[in-house]
């Protein structure tokens, strides 16, 4: 008795469902257009302090000593090393003082904060006799040039702690830049900078190294370009392989659209809830988005079917379909969303984020067994294809897809 209420539930749904598809078909692109325009709110930015457990004592720690030192988040660190020899030599010497003088010029660093060997900060202090003391720059305003300049500006930097082994490596082969970003301050602009310098410097026997959390964020935003390509490759890659598999607009618009739907109903949650969509997470966004379309194509050949097994009617074939397919698709769906609510339990924002995005994502896609049958019977469908259809079943991709 149980299971025939069960039955008669599924059954009312997909024959309400079915009569008013075009009602629910307009309100899906109302939603659809509400969700898209929080989705243009969407903060899209790259936070370090998001990737680490806040409850850690160690975070605790970091978080104390910040306060007093500053956190570093706008250090950036310029290597220059010679490949062959030292950098005690005219040539090499009057390069880093080019490099040290072009990044003070650069409106978005700190000039006071700026440390190098060539910087006017850099002082020798020397004890001389009687008692008298001798504090001179290092390397400031003029670059040593005579063999005995050079010799002395070599003997003050190996001598001094302040220099040998911290500004200056101890073989000197190799020199620090520190530098001091501003705050708030251009990802992408940074990178540029900083590759400008880097390729305007390096040459056959000098190499510059860049390390620092801005030069970092800065890869990964220039990175943006190149992962929007693979993923316009890889939705080009997708149609194809759906129109290689069913020659039909029912299994490839209605995929794709119940696709785009889902995703903007994810991106439209985050951008309304006010939660970071990190470049980190394009991966995982385009993963779920492929998910869908799985689910969904599924639900389309389960529509081509019913419509050929019932006399090619789209309302039955629409009626059968949503009455098979709502309720394991929704048990999917529901398992897939609560594995990821799983990661609300980790104490790392990022993970957090994943989690309420990725879970708003996952269960849209419990529409899909409704709302795929729908826009199937607005789109046309060959009867000539039924006895083709018989023959060949679903297809290889088909076929497969229901295993993933």
């Amino acid at each position: 008795m149980n299971n025939d209420k069960k039955k008669n539930f599924w059954a009312r749904l997909a024959i309400v469902c079915t009569r008013f598809r075009l009602p629910i078909l307009l309100l899906t692109v109302v939603i659809t257009a509400t969700c898209l325009y929080g989705a243009m709110g969407l903060k899209n930015e790259l936070i370090l302090r998001d990737m680490f457990p806040h409850s850690h004592p160690y975070m605790a720690l970091h978080e104390r000593f910040s306060k007093v030192f500053g956190s570093g988040a706008s250090t950036v660190v310029v290597c220059m090393k010679v490949k062959d020899g030292d950098i005690f030599n005219a040539p090499t010497l009057h390069k880093i003082k080019k490099i040290s003088e072009e990044i003070e010029l650069w409106d978005e660093v700190y000039r006071s904060l700026t440390k190098s060997i060539a910087s006017k900060s850099s002082i020798v202090v020397n004890a001389l006799g009687g008692g008298v003391v001798s504090i001179e720059s290092l390397m400031w305003p003029r670059v040593p040039s005579t063999d005995k300049e050079l010799t002395r500006i070599e003997k003050n930097i190996r001598t001094s702690p302040a220099f040998n082994g911290t500004l200056v490596s101890e073989d000197g082969s190799a020199t620090l830049i520190f530098l001091e970003f501003r705050e708030n301050i251009s990802y992408e602009r940074v990178h540029q900078l900083l590759r400008g310098l880097a390729d305007e410097y390096t040459d056959d026997n000098t190499e510059i190294k860049i390390v620092g959390f801005p030069a970092l964020v800065g890869w990964i935003y220039n990175a943006r370009n190149n992962v929007k390509m693979v993923f316009l490759i890889s939705i080009f890659i997708l149609l194809a392989f759906l129109a290689i598999e069913g020659k039909r607009l029912s299994a490839m618009v209605a995929p794709l659209g119940v696709g785009l739907i889902s995703a903007a109903v994810g991106l439209g949650f985050a951008g309304y809830a006010g939660i970071n969509f990190s470049p980190l997470l394009y991966v995982a966004g385009f993963l779920i988005g492929a998910r869908k379309v799985s689910h969904s194509l599924q639900v389309a050949h389960r529509f081509r079917e019913e419509y050929f097994k019932n006399g090619c009617d789209k309302i039955i074939a629409c009626k059968e379909t949503i009455e098979a397919m709502v309720l394991p698709n929704l048990i999917g769906v529901v398992t897939d969303a609560a594995g990821f609510c799983v990661l609300l339990l980790a104490k790392i924002v990022l993970l957090q984020q994943i989690a309420m995005i990725m879970t708003v994502w996952m269960l849209g896609i419990g529409f899909a067994a409704i709302l795929t049958p729908i826009i199937c019977v607005y789109l046309p469908i060959k009867k000539s294809d039924g006895k083709a259809y018989a023959n060949k079943k679903n297809g290889w991709i088909a076929t497969t897809s229901a295993y993933i």
